[in-house]
Protein backbone atom coordinates (compact mmCIF):
# COMPACT_ATOMS: atom_id res chain seq x y z
CA UNK A 1 0.00 0.00 0.00
CA UNK A 2 1.00 3.50 -0.83
CA UNK A 3 1.88 5.89 2.09
CA UNK A 4 -0.89 8.66 2.32
CA UNK A 5 1.75 11.50 1.13
CA UNK A 6 1.99 9.57 -1.74
CA UNK A 7 -1.79 9.11 -2.52
CA UNK A 8 -1.70 12.81 -1.96
CA UNK A 9 1.03 13.83 -3.59
CA UNK A 10 -0.44 11.46 -6.53
CA UNK A 11 -3.71 13.60 -5.96
CA UNK A 12 -1.99 17.15 -6.70
CA UNK A 13 -0.17 16.03 -9.88
CA UNK A 14 -3.12 14.01 -11.98
CA UNK A 15 -3.76 15.29 -15.01
CA UNK A 16 -7.63 16.21 -15.25
CA UNK A 17 -9.44 14.30 -17.68
CA UNK A 18 -12.05 14.57 -20.37
CA UNK A 19 -14.70 14.39 -17.96
CA UNK A 20 -13.16 17.09 -15.85
CA UNK A 21 -12.49 19.55 -18.66
CA UNK A 22 -16.16 19.49 -19.70
CA UNK A 23 -17.09 20.24 -16.18
CA UNK A 24 -18.97 23.12 -16.55
CA UNK A 25 -17.78 25.93 -13.31
CA UNK A 26 -20.30 28.38 -11.97
CA UNK A 27 -18.83 31.77 -11.79
CA UNK A 28 -21.01 34.80 -10.39
CA UNK A 29 -23.87 33.18 -10.95
CA UNK A 30 -23.15 32.19 -14.49
CA UNK A 31 -22.06 28.81 -16.02
CA UNK A 32 -18.93 28.49 -17.93
CA UNK A 33 -17.30 25.32 -19.50
CA UNK A 34 -13.51 25.92 -19.56
CA UNK A 35 -12.02 25.03 -22.79
CA UNK A 36 -9.43 22.40 -23.08
CA UNK A 37 -5.38 23.83 -23.01
CA UNK A 38 -3.45 22.80 -26.50
CA UNK A 39 0.59 22.59 -27.63
CA UNK A 40 2.88 23.79 -24.61
CA UNK A 41 0.38 25.39 -22.56
CA UNK A 42 -0.86 21.95 -21.39
CA UNK A 43 1.98 20.20 -20.76
CA UNK A 44 2.79 23.09 -17.99
CA UNK A 45 -0.49 22.91 -16.93
CA UNK A 46 -0.06 19.09 -16.46
CA UNK A 47 3.29 19.96 -14.63
CA UNK A 48 1.25 22.27 -12.26
CA UNK A 49 -1.61 20.69 -12.11
CA UNK A 50 -4.04 22.99 -13.10
CA UNK A 51 -4.51 24.80 -16.47
CA UNK A 52 -5.57 28.19 -17.34
CA UNK A 53 -8.46 28.21 -20.35
CA UNK A 54 -7.59 29.08 -23.69
CA UNK A 55 -9.52 32.98 -24.36
CA UNK A 56 -11.95 32.32 -27.39
CA UNK A 57 -11.10 33.53 -30.72
CA UNK A 58 -11.75 36.69 -32.14
CA UNK A 59 -15.02 36.83 -34.27
CA UNK A 60 -14.18 37.79 -38.07
CA UNK A 61 -14.50 41.10 -39.18
CA UNK A 62 -17.86 41.57 -40.27
CA UNK A 63 -17.77 42.62 -44.46
CA UNK A 64 -17.73 45.92 -45.69
CA UNK A 65 -19.39 45.23 -48.95
CA UNK A 66 -23.29 46.21 -48.36
CA UNK A 67 -26.24 43.57 -48.25
CA UNK A 68 -27.80 43.00 -50.83
CA UNK A 69 -31.85 43.80 -50.74
CA UNK A 70 -33.96 40.80 -50.57
CA UNK A 71 -35.55 39.29 -53.48
CA UNK A 72 -38.69 38.18 -53.82
CA UNK A 73 -39.23 34.38 -55.05
CA UNK A 74 -39.95 34.55 -58.69
CA UNK A 75 -43.46 32.72 -58.51
CA UNK A 76 -44.10 35.66 -56.31
CA UNK A 77 -42.82 38.48 -58.18
CA UNK A 78 -44.83 36.68 -61.34
CA UNK A 79 -48.05 36.56 -59.35
CA UNK A 80 -47.36 40.26 -58.07
CA UNK A 81 -46.62 41.87 -61.55
CA UNK A 82 -50.13 40.15 -62.64
CA UNK A 83 -51.51 42.08 -59.92
CA UNK A 84 -50.30 44.92 -60.59
CA UNK A 85 -51.20 44.68 -64.61
CA UNK A 86 -54.81 43.74 -63.97
CA UNK A 87 -55.06 47.24 -61.38
CA UNK A 88 -53.51 49.28 -64.62
CA UNK A 89 -55.55 47.48 -67.25
CA UNK A 90 -58.91 48.62 -65.22
CA UNK A 91 -57.66 51.97 -64.70
CA UNK A 92 -57.15 52.51 -68.52
CA UNK A 93 -60.34 51.01 -69.24
CA UNK A 94 -62.06 53.49 -66.74
CA UNK A 95 -59.97 56.14 -68.26
CA UNK A 96 -61.42 55.84 -72.08
CA UNK A 97 -64.75 54.93 -71.04
CA UNK A 98 -64.81 58.53 -69.19
CA UNK A 99 -63.07 59.99 -72.22
CA UNK A 100 -65.10 58.53 -74.60
CA UNK A 101 -68.35 58.81 -72.74
CA UNK A 102 -67.77 62.36 -71.83
CA UNK A 103 -66.99 63.46 -75.40
CA UNK A 104 -70.45 61.63 -76.70
CA UNK A 105 -72.51 63.53 -74.07
CA UNK A 106 -70.55 66.56 -74.78
CA UNK A 107 -71.47 66.35 -78.61
CA UNK A 108 -74.68 64.99 -78.24
CA UNK A 109 -75.49 68.47 -76.10
CA UNK A 110 -73.40 70.73 -78.15
CA UNK A 111 -75.48 68.95 -81.61
CA UNK A 112 -79.15 69.60 -79.45
CA UNK A 113 -78.55 73.11 -79.25
CA UNK A 114 -77.24 73.94 -82.34
CA UNK A 115 -80.22 71.88 -83.95
CA UNK A 116 -82.51 73.82 -81.88
CA UNK A 117 -81.22 77.19 -83.39
CA UNK A 118 -81.33 75.80 -86.95
CA UNK A 119 -84.63 74.94 -86.64
CA UNK A 120 -85.51 77.96 -85.71
CA UNK A 121 -83.62 79.55 -88.69
CA UNK A 122 -85.36 77.67 -90.81
CA UNK A 123 -89.07 78.56 -89.49
CA UNK A 124 -88.24 82.23 -88.98
CA UNK A 125 -87.24 81.82 -92.88
CA UNK A 126 -90.54 80.34 -94.92
CA UNK A 127 -88.58 80.23 -97.92
CA UNK A 128 -86.15 77.93 -96.72
CA UNK A 129 -88.33 74.61 -95.75
CA UNK A 130 -91.54 74.15 -95.52
CA UNK A 131 -93.32 73.87 -91.70
CA UNK A 132 -93.42 69.76 -92.42
CA UNK A 133 -89.53 69.85 -93.66
CA UNK A 134 -87.82 72.19 -90.88
CA UNK A 135 -85.53 68.92 -89.44
CA UNK A 136 -84.15 68.61 -92.71
CA UNK A 137 -82.29 71.74 -92.92
CA UNK A 138 -80.29 71.37 -89.54
CA UNK A 139 -79.51 67.55 -90.41
CA UNK A 140 -77.76 68.87 -93.90
CA UNK A 141 -75.64 71.13 -92.47
CA UNK A 142 -74.57 69.51 -89.05
CA UNK A 143 -75.15 66.17 -91.06
CA UNK A 144 -72.34 66.66 -93.76
CA UNK A 145 -70.30 68.17 -90.97
CA UNK A 146 -70.64 64.81 -89.05
CA UNK A 147 -70.19 62.61 -92.15
CA UNK A 148 -67.04 64.71 -93.88
CA UNK A 149 -65.22 64.20 -90.04
CA UNK A 150 -65.84 60.48 -90.45
CA UNK A 151 -64.16 60.51 -93.92
CA UNK A 152 -61.07 62.09 -93.10
CA UNK A 153 -60.72 59.99 -89.72
CA UNK A 154 -61.33 56.72 -92.11
CA UNK A 155 -58.69 57.97 -94.37
CA UNK A 156 -56.07 59.12 -91.48
CA UNK A 157 -56.47 55.58 -90.49
CA UNK A 158 -56.08 53.25 -93.30
CA UNK A 159 -53.21 55.55 -94.54
CA UNK A 160 -54.85 56.90 -97.42
CA UNK A 161 -54.75 60.37 -97.18
CA UNK A 162 -54.58 62.60 -100.27
CA UNK A 163 -56.79 64.85 -102.31
CA UNK A 164 -59.76 63.39 -101.12
CA UNK A 165 -59.06 63.99 -97.66
CA UNK A 166 -58.34 68.03 -97.92
CA UNK A 167 -61.61 68.30 -99.80
CA UNK A 168 -63.26 66.39 -96.88
CA UNK A 169 -61.62 68.34 -94.33
CA UNK A 170 -62.60 71.75 -96.71
CA UNK A 171 -66.33 70.54 -96.22
CA UNK A 172 -66.22 69.83 -92.45
CA UNK A 173 -65.02 73.63 -92.26
CA UNK A 174 -67.58 75.36 -94.31
CA UNK A 175 -70.29 73.81 -92.91
CA UNK A 176 -69.07 74.07 -89.53
CA UNK A 177 -68.55 77.77 -90.11
CA UNK A 178 -72.21 77.88 -91.91
CA UNK A 179 -73.75 76.68 -88.45
CA UNK A 180 -71.80 78.77 -86.55
CA UNK A 181 -73.23 81.69 -88.23
CA UNK A 182 -76.62 80.32 -88.29
CA UNK A 183 -76.05 79.99 -84.46
CA UNK A 184 -75.40 83.32 -84.03
CA UNK A 185 -77.57 84.79 -86.46
CA UNK A 186 -80.82 83.22 -84.50
CA UNK A 187 -79.13 83.96 -81.23
CA UNK A 188 -77.98 87.84 -81.63
CA UNK A 189 -80.83 88.30 -84.06
CA UNK A 190 -78.10 90.10 -86.52
CA UNK A 191 -78.03 89.12 -90.23
CA UNK A 192 -74.72 87.23 -90.12
CA UNK A 193 -75.60 85.27 -93.59
CA UNK A 194 -77.28 87.19 -96.04
CA UNK A 195 -80.89 86.25 -96.21
CA UNK A 196 -80.94 85.69 -99.95
CA UNK A 197 -78.26 82.87 -99.53
CA UNK A 198 -80.13 80.82 -97.10
CA UNK A 199 -82.36 78.73 -99.87
CA UNK A 200 -78.84 78.21 -101.85
CA UNK A 201 -77.36 76.59 -99.03
CA UNK A 202 -79.44 73.23 -99.70
CA UNK A 203 -78.65 72.59 -103.20
CA UNK A 204 -74.61 73.85 -102.25
CA UNK A 205 -74.07 71.00 -100.08
CA UNK A 206 -76.33 68.12 -102.19
CA UNK A 207 -73.47 68.73 -104.94
CA UNK A 208 -71.01 69.02 -102.16
CA UNK A 209 -72.72 65.68 -100.60
CA UNK A 210 -73.01 64.11 -103.97
CA UNK A 211 -69.67 64.56 -104.93
CA UNK A 212 -67.90 63.77 -101.59
CA UNK A 213 -69.82 60.42 -101.88
CA UNK A 214 -69.28 59.25 -105.64
CA UNK A 215 -65.80 59.90 -104.83
CA UNK A 216 -65.72 57.54 -101.71
CA UNK A 217 -67.60 54.82 -103.79
CA UNK A 218 -64.89 54.99 -106.45
CA UNK A 219 -62.52 54.26 -103.81
CA UNK A 220 -64.08 51.80 -102.50
CA UNK A 221 -64.86 49.73 -106.08
CA UNK A 222 -61.23 49.98 -106.60
CA UNK A 223 -60.15 48.78 -103.53
CA UNK A 224 -62.75 45.83 -104.31
CA UNK A 225 -61.50 45.08 -107.82
CA UNK A 226 -57.79 44.82 -106.25
CA UNK A 227 -59.02 42.54 -103.48
CA UNK A 228 -60.60 40.37 -106.06
CA UNK A 229 -57.76 40.35 -108.68
CA UNK A 230 -55.49 39.41 -105.46
CA UNK A 231 -57.42 36.31 -104.35
CA UNK A 232 -58.73 35.17 -108.26
CA UNK A 233 -55.96 32.88 -109.88
CA UNK A 234 -54.42 33.58 -113.44
CA UNK A 235 -55.07 31.52 -116.05
CA UNK A 236 -52.19 29.60 -117.76
CA UNK A 237 -52.91 29.90 -121.26
CA UNK A 238 -51.42 27.72 -123.59
CA UNK A 239 -47.95 29.19 -125.80
CA UNK A 240 -48.76 30.12 -129.33
CA UNK A 241 -47.72 27.44 -131.88
CA UNK A 242 -44.14 28.79 -133.92
CA UNK A 243 -45.06 30.27 -137.38
CA UNK A 244 -41.95 29.47 -138.74
CA UNK A 245 -40.98 32.45 -141.45
CA UNK A 246 -40.26 32.10 -145.03
CA UNK A 247 -36.98 31.98 -144.55
CA UNK A 248 -37.22 28.96 -142.55
CA UNK A 249 -39.37 27.44 -145.03
CA UNK A 250 -36.93 27.69 -147.74
CA UNK A 251 -34.06 26.72 -145.46
CA UNK A 252 -35.61 23.56 -144.45
CA UNK A 253 -36.21 22.85 -148.27
CA UNK A 254 -32.87 23.24 -149.22
CA UNK A 255 -32.06 20.95 -146.46
CA UNK A 256 -34.39 17.88 -147.43
CA UNK A 257 -33.31 18.23 -151.24
CA UNK A 258 -29.49 18.63 -150.14
CA UNK A 259 -29.10 21.83 -151.78
CA UNK A 260 -30.84 21.42 -154.87
CA UNK A 261 -32.86 24.61 -156.09
CA UNK A 262 -34.87 22.93 -158.74
CA UNK A 263 -35.70 20.24 -156.58
CA UNK A 264 -36.55 22.79 -153.62
CA UNK A 265 -38.55 24.69 -155.49
CA UNK A 266 -40.46 21.84 -156.55
CA UNK A 267 -40.64 20.62 -153.25
CA UNK A 268 -42.18 24.49 -152.30
CA UNK A 269 -44.47 24.32 -154.67
CA UNK A 270 -45.94 21.67 -154.17
CA UNK A 271 -46.46 22.56 -150.54
CA UNK A 272 -48.41 25.83 -151.48
CA UNK A 273 -45.37 27.91 -150.83
CA UNK A 274 -44.80 30.93 -153.39
CA UNK A 275 -40.99 31.79 -153.79
CA UNK A 276 -38.91 33.30 -156.26
CA UNK A 277 -35.84 31.66 -157.90
CA UNK A 278 -33.59 34.20 -156.83
CA UNK A 279 -34.62 34.86 -153.20
CA UNK A 280 -33.81 30.43 -153.31
CA UNK A 281 -30.37 31.15 -154.43
CA UNK A 282 -29.88 33.85 -152.24
CA UNK A 283 -30.79 31.87 -149.05
CA UNK A 284 -28.55 29.22 -150.14
CA UNK A 285 -25.68 31.37 -150.47
CA UNK A 286 -26.30 33.06 -146.99
CA UNK A 287 -26.38 29.90 -145.76
CA UNK A 288 -22.92 28.61 -147.06
CA UNK A 289 -21.80 31.92 -145.99
CA UNK A 290 -22.65 31.81 -142.37
CA UNK A 291 -21.50 28.02 -142.14
CA UNK A 292 -24.10 28.01 -139.29
CA UNK A 293 -27.79 27.63 -137.91
CA UNK A 294 -29.65 25.11 -139.41
CA UNK A 295 -28.05 24.41 -142.89
CA UNK A 296 -24.71 22.74 -142.43
CA UNK A 297 -22.09 23.66 -144.85
CA UNK A 298 -21.80 20.29 -146.61
CA UNK A 299 -25.44 20.04 -147.57
CA UNK A 300 -25.61 23.65 -149.51
CA UNK A 301 -23.22 23.05 -151.61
Amino acid sequence: MMPDSAVSAAQGTSTPTGLDQAQPTLTGGSVSTPLAPSGSGQASNRRRGSYAPTAPSAAPASSSQPRRPATLPVDVAHTEGARLRAIEGRFLVAIQATVFGGVILLTVGAGMLSWSHLTHVAATNGHIAPPGLLFVFPTIVDGFMVMGSAVVMRHAITDKVGGRTWYAGALVAATATLSICLNIEDSTGQEVVPAWALPGIAPALYMLGTELGLTELRLLMRQLRARIRKVTPTPLLPPEPHTPSKKEIVVEALVQTRGDVKAALKLLSDRGVSVDRSYVYEIKREARAERSGRVSAPVLR
